[in-house]
């Protein structure tokens, strides 16, 4: 009877397990001597019979399971033999394989332990990329040597294009990289259709742009790193749950437009370049998240925060800035947003002349400076600014002062009215006290009548009383007045 033979397509080797020969059946994790040496002999004779010229090899839907350099057996020691090696539609069990000197093309496969970056040489293909459409279930690394006296890694070749998924944490130390690291056109690929659970830059120097769009990210962060002069920083239509920049330095231009930030920090870093994060939001709407905070940040140029919107505050209270930015059609929640923030937005709208949206924040401002006034510590600075937030909000509410008006104008009408009845008069005039009293009345408006400029408008017999109250209806059209025009123009 003839031996069965594998059920993967096009495949004429005899089953090893399950319905699968040794090269496409299923590798566990644990190390079995039997099925890896098998899986030695039989790679062996089917490089054999399938070798092509120039000494390039295309392997594929080859499962290749975990290998140990002090074996006889290990399939690491054949595929060195070429020069250049095409993995087509093949899963790795094993964590790295080492191939200084060989051209390698990785096409949708899949890493299912961590995974070690080597600087491969790159096998000529569409994208000009090591990988391409591949997905890395664990953690992906960059190779470093224990010699501590050993320079830097080096990447001469872009690594990935954006058909690449990372389940596991991407991470990058003491590296240097000279091509882009993302290398393809994105766009093929819907917004966020891809996924990086983590990617981290620790003392890492980009010498050509990096660009990553349309990914949804867990976590992003750089320390210490740098983007030289022609490395733009493009990383556009992202979802973002935490991203953090520490003591980096943006040579070339950024642009962030339309990424979504979960939690946003910037420390000690500086943008030396057009900064972009028009459209951007940052924090999450109805929810308690971290302001979005630019600590000791410096923008040597231009910022643009055009149509952003920071639903958890916004802090740039620390931070430098050589020209103001762009906030226009911004919204910024105001509770965990500091007085300085509101000031520099008040400012930059002052600067270009946009009266109207510079007075918002300067309410917000001045909202910030009551809060933070005690009573203890300035007693009449607190009660002007209660008054000025009661009566018209900081000039953001002209109906505010029109209704306090009204109120006052009733009130004031009846309280003539009970004058000239007597209806408040409740100490009988043979009672001593009333001859105290009505001279205390009497002085007060003499008194009234002596202050020039309001002498036509008081009432006889009523001086005082028209006082006070012309002195507020005074206060409140006034307050009215200032918030009609800070609504229209300063």
């Amino acid at each position: 009877m003839d031996e069965q033979k594998c059920s993967h397509d096009g495949c004429k080797l005899d089953i090893f397990e399950d319905t699968k020969c040794v090269l496409h059946c299923e590798k566990e994790n644990e190390y079995r001597w039997e099925k890896y040496a098998k899986f030695y002999d039989e790679l062996t004779e089917y490089i054999t019979k399938n070798t092509f010229s120039n000494k390039l090899i295309v392997l594929s839907h080859i499962i290749f399971p975990e290998h140990d350099e002090r074996d006889d057996f290990d399939y690491e020691k054949i595929l060195k033999q070429f020069t250049s090696i095409h993995f087509n539609y093949c899963e790795f069990h094993t964590s790295n394989l080492d191939f200084p000197d060989i051209q390698c093309f990785f096409q949708d496969c899949d890493f299912h332990k961590y995974w070690t970056l080597y600087d491969y040489k790159v096998l000529k293909n569409k994208d000009d990329v090591i990988y391409q459409c591949c997905t890395f279930m664990k953690d992906v690394y960059v190779y470093s040597a224990e010699d501590k006296d050993m320079s830097f890694p080096i990447f001469h070749e872009s690594q990935f294009d954006y058909g690449c998924e990372f389940k596991g944490e991407v991470r990058f130390n003491d590296t240097k990289i000279k091509k882009p690291l993302f290398n393809t056109n994105q766009n093929s690929y819907s917004a966020t259709s891809l996924f990086i659970k983590s990617l981290i830059f620790n003392n890492c120097t980009f010498e050509q742009p990096f660009k990553l769009n349309n990914y949804k990210i867990d976590y992003f962060s750089c320390t210490d790193t740098v983007f030289k002069n022609k490395s733009k920083f493009e990383f556009k239509k992202n979802e973002v749950g935490e991203f953090e920049l520490l003591n980096t330095n943006f040579k070339s231009l950024v642009d962030c437009y339309k990424t979504e930030f979960k939690s946003f920090k910037v420390k000690k870093s500086i943008f030396e370049k057009f900064i972009g994060f028009e459209q951007c939001k940052f924090g999450q709407e109805k929810k308690n998240s971290n302001v979005a905070l630019f600590q000791y940040a410096t923008f040597l140029d231009f910022v643009n925060f055009r149509e952003a919107k920071f639903h958890n505050g916004l802090d740039l209270q620390n931070a430098n800035l050589k020209e103001y930015p762009n906030f226009l059609d911004i919204y910024v929640e105001p509770k965990s947003t500091n007085r300085e923030t509101f000031r520099i937005i008040k400012h930059s709208f002052d600067k270009v002349g946009n009266i109207i949206e510079a007075n918002k924040y300067f309410a917000y401002e001045m909202k910030k400076e009551r809060e933070n006034t005690s009573i203890k510590d300035d007693l009449n600075k607190k009660i002007m600014l209660n008054l000025n937030y009661w009566i018209s909000n900081f000039g953001q509410s002209w109906i505010r002062p029109l209704i306090l008006i009204l109120i006052v104008a009733i009130f004031h009408t009846l309280l003539i009215y009970g004058m000239d009845s007597k209806i408040f008069q409740v100490i009988n005039p043979s009672n001593p006290i009333y001859d105290f009293l009505k001279w205390i009345v009497d002085f007060s408006n003499d008194l009234a009548k002596n202050i020039l400029p309001f002498k036509k408008p008081l009432i006889e017999g009523k001086e005082f009383i028209s006082l006070v109250f012309l002195v507020i209806y005074s206060t409140l059209i006034y307050n009215f007045i200032v918030a009609v025009k800070r609504i229209t123009k300063r």
